[in-house]
């Protein structure tokens, strides 16, 4: 009985330390970078936050800066959106510029070298326990709202910035409020600082899937709240 007895004792010793260390997760920051092929493109990052969670998104592409993981990425990728989604789909936020939140709130740095005009995309959000994503898409691409499931607003028009009245010769990915250098590149550059993991890479799939992608994610934030005994 004393062996029983001791070696229960230190199963919950073990018990304990393992659940203190999960309550006491540090967030984390990533970093992730790519290119669009089309001005209608979507990428689409699934993140978690273990507590509540001072949550900061921020993109470079536009602007150029260096990122969490030391990423220097140079100014020139197209002019950038963020839009963020609950565990259930449901749009929490979504940014063009960092300007219509606050340079103070996102740094100095979010501005376009040519101008000093903030078309970097940054805000911050503080987030209750679970399930997130994040999506990277161009200006004038807003998330229709107010699910993921809505699609965005640009979906199929795969050339929306092709003007020759703004940009000379006319091609995609040209932003239609910098006067100096309106040509700009597919690439795009983002942070999402302070969440304690990130799960998954996904090009967002046709709008018709979006509606099905989000009933799965609120399952899976179900099923996330029951293991833990919420």
């Amino acid at each position: 009985m004393p062996r029983i007895t001791k070696l229960a004792s230190t199963l919950c010793v073990v018990a304990s330390l393992v659940v203190g260390a999960q309550a006491q997760a540090v967030p984390m920051n990533f970093s992730f970078t790519g290119v669009f092929a089309n001005d209608d493109d979507v990428r689409l990052f699934s993140f978690t936050a273990d507590d509540v969670s001072k949550v900061r998104l921020r993109t470079y592409g536009f602007g150029g800066g260096t990122q969490a993981d030391g990423t220097v990425v140079p100014a020139g990728g197209f002019d950038p959106m963020l839009a963020l989604f609950d565990s259930s789909g449901n749009l929490v936020n979504q940014n063009e510029d960092a300007a219509a939140v606050s340079l103070n709130a996102c740094g100095a740095g979010v501005v376009n070298a040519d101008n000093g005009d903030p078309y970097d995309a940054c805000f911050d959000e503080v987030l209750a326990a679970g399930m997130y994503q994040v999506a990277i898409m161009q200006s004038d691409n807003f998330a229709i709202g107010p699910t993921l499931g809505a699609g965005f607003d640009k979906t199929g028009n795969q050339t929306y910035t092709s003007n020759p009245l703004r940009c000379s010769p006319p091609g995609l990915f040209c932003a239609k409020s910098l006067l100096s250098d309106p040509n700009r590149t597919g690439a795009w550059a983002f942070d999402i600082l302070g969440v304690e993991s990130q799960d998954i890479v996904n090009n967002v799939p046709e709008p018709t899937s979006l509606a099905i992608l989000g009933l799965g994610l609120a399952g899976l934030s179900v099923m996330r709240r029951r293991k833990r005994g919420v």
